[in-house]
């Protein structure tokens, strides 16, 4: 069994670096990154994680004969917006609950950077060759407080649907 999972996963995030490096877009200034960056994580930062596929099942095919199966694709995108916990952010207070201002700011951002990547995927011509974005599936948001930081992410899956060509 062939699969083009990974190269669409490189697709998706070749594509959003480009946004993230152009001047007016709403990734501009973005970290994007194939892998969770750990401590080198910027404020702002959109990296790849796990990723599932689904093909039909195989036909019996005759030797020397190439063969197109379409590829179904989910790839999970990580949103992440972060900020300091600095002692003027811990008593940005919301109700009884200490930084909360700062995270409901977070969580907001996180609805900017999704369009951003909704915008940017979109289009017939947004990936290379034979690798189109069906849609983006479903997703799920979170926040964390640290000692020294808080912030927001978010979990989206990215319907990728591309065609595999193998030689039987």
């Amino acid at each position: 069994m062939t699969t083009g999972i990974f190269e669409a996963k490189a697709a998706v995030i070749d594509r959003l670096a480009l946004l993230a490096g152009r001047a007016g877009h709403i990734l501009a200034g973005v970290q994007v990154a194939y892998i969770y960056p750990g401590v080198l994580a910027k404020q702002e930062c959109i990296y790849g994680g796990f990723a599932t596929f689904e093909q039909p099942e195989e036909e019996e095919i005759a030797d020397g004969y190439d063969t197109v199966t379409e590829e179904t694709a989910l790839l999970t995108l990580h949103l992440q917006v972060q900020a300091p916990l600095t002692a003027q952010v811990a008593v940005a207070v919301v109700g009884d609950v200490p930084a909360a201002g700062v995270v409901r700011a977070c969580d907001v951002r996180l609805g900017v950077l999704l369009t951003g990547v909704r915008l940017g995927l979109a289009g017939e011509n947004a990936l290379p060759g034979l690798l189109r974005v069906a849609r983006i599936e479903r997703g799920q948001a979170d926040y964390w407080l640290a000692e020294d930081m808080v912030g927001s992410r978010m979990s989206v899956q990215v319907q990728v649907v591309s065609n595999i060509s193998s030689r039987a």
